[in-house]
């Protein structure tokens, strides 16, 4: 035995141990954080459907109860305090965060924003009305745990408190994906980047757009997936039963995330165990867990309701008197193609925000890349080609490098499957923000690598990989620096409004109707105002003003 093989050896035993430490904090992480948004949903839940509401937030027993949950992953008393003081540090660092931009987003600002200060106020959502169409239709988990952190804190962006949490959750959860699937650590950290900066994250980081949260429960029910069929631990199945219960709650279209891995558990199991019975054994406390709080508790107010009052559980995307959002802003050469064709076309087409059905997409050369596709990144309604402006090549490159490479077919099968059943079960996935789990078919390419297959792919291998990394990573820098740009401007523009209307009394809104959803924005601009309905501005003969979603007349 010599000394160097004993230094090898060394160094191969350190390298695992960095490994394993490496997957047990990452593990943490991600219980804790997804453990904080669910255990403070439930509270919140219970007090509601109780009948009982309080201006006192429950957020900080919420972050006790996981602090004690979380600290039985951690075995070693030192680890535990050091992990709780790290992660309470970064939520501290995220709250402060939530104060350098407020929302500019239109549906922020419309309704998402008005739900989570109604909340905020003591106003039981599940029983009583806010005044707002949009507020009282839709699900609103992810309001009700912003209103949480606004009870504590109301001139932070409580929205993008909320997404930083998903950040750090969704990224220590990739890295745990990895490591169980023993990818190599530079292959797992690119992975992890990738997933947790997606496209819709953001465009939508400082606003109320809750698409963001959707996406990252997205990839948490596709990760937990992976790892349930590999090793069928609690801990994942804890962690898809937490984002599945949540995203649920949080949009209608969320649903089709746990139903399409449940329909994969099911397939999989019949498989394995030729046998319904084992398999509905497994996965079935699962599924009515799953379905039973996420309809039944966090999705009380609108699903239960609506069943109570005699409407479609999905009203009102569905049943009678439906509003067809999708379809009425669908661009006109969409019209006729199916589900399929739709995507590829939306994948395709210039990066844009088609808001009338006349509009039609306008394609172009994969890599190609356009003023407008840039600047229409940063806006966080992007709608055609919303994966940004690179993602059809980053797609073409990552299936290219699947001919270099030998890859895990299984996981590549799961997938792509989730991927493909996702598409065909929801028709309009070329609205981008609505499918986010299609750009995670190029995020998890590291996943799925695995050596080279023939000779004259080793050299072929690394430049091709170099450049799949360059266009996905060049993908998130033109969203970034886009996203960046836009929030400069509106800053600028409201800024140079509150100076304009400095010593003067206010300005006045028009407004479809007289809610004010921009008591936030105004105020912490310091910019005083009053509203009357938008009929009233357009008989006034007075000059008004387009402020990007508002419309107003400075007075004199």
């Amino acid at each position: 035995m010599t000394w160097a093989y004993l230094a090898e050896n060394e160094k191969q035993n350190n390298a695992m141990m960095g490994s394993q430490c490496l997957l047990t904090y990452a593990t943490f992480a991600s219980f804790f954080g997804m453990m904080l948004i669910f255990i403070s949903s439930l509270l919140i839940t219970l007090l509601l459907v109780t009948k009982f509401t309080s201006t006192r937030s429950i957020l900080p027993l919420a972050i006790i109860i996981t602090s004690i949950l979380s600290a039985r992953i951690l075995k070693n008393l030192r680890a535990n305090a050091i992990a709780l003081f790290v992660t309470l540090f970064v939520l501290a660092v995220f709250l402060l965060l939530g104060l350098v931009y407020p929302d500019f987003s239109c549906d922020g600002l419309g309704y998402h924003q008005w739900t989570t200060t109604s909340a905020a106020a003591g106003v039981n959502l599940f029983f009583t009305s806010t005044g707002n169409m949009w507020s009282d239709s839709y699900p609103k988990i992810y309001e009700l745990f912003c209103a949480e952190i606004f009870k504590i804190w109301p001139a932070v962006n409580a929205s993008a408190f909320l997404q930083f949490i998903f950040i750090a959750t969704t990224f220590a959860y990739s890295l745990r994906l990895g490591g169980v699937y023993n990818i190599a650590l530079w292959k797992n950290l690119i992975m992890a980047l990738l997933v947790t900066f997606n496209p819709v994250m953001v465009s939508q980081l400082y606003t109320y757009y809750i698409d963001c949260a959707m996406a990252n429960c997205a990839y948490i029910i596709i990760a937990s997936m992976l790892l349930i069929l590999k090793d069928d631990l609690i801990l994942d199945k804890t962690m898809f039963f937490a984002a599945s219960s949540f995203v649920i709650a949080t949009k209608m279209s969320g649903v089709l995330y746990p139903s399409t891995a449940f329909l994969l558990f099911g397939c999989v199991g019949l498989y394995e165990s030729r046998s319904f019975l084992k398999t509905a054994k497994r996965y079935l406390p699962l599924f009515i867990l799953t379905f039973g709080i996420g309809f039944g508790l966090f999705g009380f107010q609108p699903y239960i309701t609506n069943i109570l009052s005699g409407k479609h559980i999905m009203h009102p995307l569905e049943g009678e008197n439906k509003i067809d959002i999708l379809t009425a802003n669908m661009p006109e050469n969409f019209q006729g193609r199916n589900r399929f064709i739709k995507v590829i076309k939306s994948s395709l087409s210039d990066t844009d925000n088609l808001v009338r059905p006349y509009n039609a997409t306008i394609n172009v050369i994969p890599g190609s890349i356009t003023q407008r596709a840039w600047y229409m990144s940063g806006v966080n309604d992007v709608r055609i080609a919303g994966w940004g402006p690179e993602f059809f090549l980053c797609m073409l490159l990552g299936g290219a490098l699947l001919l270099c490479y030998k890859a895990n077919w299984y996981l590549l099968g799961l997938i792509a499957s989730y991927i493909l059943l996702t598409i065909f079960i929801h028709p309009e996935g070329w609205w981008a923000r609505y499918a986010p789990q299609l750009y995670f078919g190029a995020a998890m390419v590291p996943l799925v690598l695995k050596e080279e297959t023939y000779p004259l792919a080793r050299k072929l291998s690394l430049p091709m990989f170099s450049g799949f990394l360059c266009a996905i990573f060049l993908n998130l820098f033109l969203y970034t620096s886009a996203n960046i740009n836009f929030t400069r401007e509106m800053d600028a523009r409201l800024k140079a409004l509150a100076d304009q209307t400095l010593g003067k009394q206010s300005i006045t809104l028009c407004l479809p109707n007289l809610n004010s959803y921009y008591d936030n924005l105004l105020k912490h601009y310091g910019i005083s105002y009053n509203h009357v309905p938008k009929s009233v501005c357009e008989q006034s003969g007075r000059p008004v003003q387009q402020m990007y979603f508002f419309s107003y007349m400075i007075n004199e």
